[in-house]
């Protein structure tokens, strides 16, 4: 069974009218396709198109949450590790200046009352322009010596292992939308002494005191250098890393 349409043209003469059959079938087939594309539409867009979406989007999300809690992580560790060390120094500095105020007084009294011998006021003196030199030391050493902080580096973990020291150290960039790998040198000493006021240097020499770093947004360095220290006392590892100019851009430090 079909349909015969016909189309009448009504503005020109000279062209008779044209006729149309549409099979049953076909007819059928085209009114239900318009009757039912739209809603076809809709569910596809609504249940598969827009949950695809979503999910990707979700996983960009967690994706971003996992670096900011990586990121709050390693500051969260880094400002533990600047607390104790800072705790530390900050224990010597306060014994360095009561030995001088103990030293200064020492000073006047005997310059006033003029009973002790003159050898012994030198020796005074001596001891303390000693004192004056160690803790302008002290406070040279416990501010960082960067020309431009752009990383910074904590979390230092130390084993002393006989003449070996096992090391590992955090760095990150202070820019975190800086997506560009920086090529960096961080060279590494071990100071010794009775106190932070008495530092020695450890003149052991070798290659694994300088080592060439690449770093794009966080990393951890680990290694090991040869160092010959004396057992008791105050043992400092101190790191600093360079820039190609030689230029200092971190700067840290652990007493072990």
């Amino acid at each position: 069974m079909a349909y015969t349409f016909i189309v009448l043209n009504t503005d020109r003469t000279d062209k008779g009218s044209k006729t149309f059959t549409v099979p049953k079938l076909a007819l059928y087939l085209m009114m239900a396709l318009v009757l039912f594309a739209p809603s076809v539409t809709y569910y596809i867009a609504y249940y598969i198109v827009a949950p695809n979406y979503l999910v990707k989007e979700a996983k960009i999300y967690k994706e971003e949450l996992d670096t900011l809690r990586e990121q709050h992580a390693l500051l969260e560790a880094k400002a533990e590790s600047l607390e104790i060390n800072n705790g530390v120094l900050k224990a010597e500095g306060i014994t360095a200046r009561e030995q001088l105020s103990e030293i200064t007084t020492r000073i006047e009294i005997a310059e006033q009352a003029r009973s002790t011998t003159s050898d012994r006021v030198q020796e005074l003196e001596e001891e303390k322009l000693d004192l004056e030199r160690r803790l302008a030391f002290y406070e040279k050493f416990v501010t960082p010596e960067v020309d431009e902080e752009i990383l910074q580096c904590f979390n230092i973990s130390i084993r002393q292992e006989g003449k070996k020291l096992k090391y590992g150290i955090n760095f990150l960039k202070k820019d975190q939308k800086d997506q560009t790998r920086l090529e960096t040198t961080v060279k590494l000493k071990v100071l010794y002494g009775g106190s932070i006021l008495n530092l020695n240097e450890d003149s052991s020499i070798g290659s694994d005191r300088q080592v060439s770093m690449s770093i794009t947004k966080d990393r951890r360095l680990t290694g090991s250098l040869s160092a010959e220290i004396p057992n008791d006392g105050l043992h400092i590892l101190d790191v600093k890393a360079y820039t190609k100019d030689n230029k200092v851009i971190a700067h840290c430090w652990k007493p072990f």
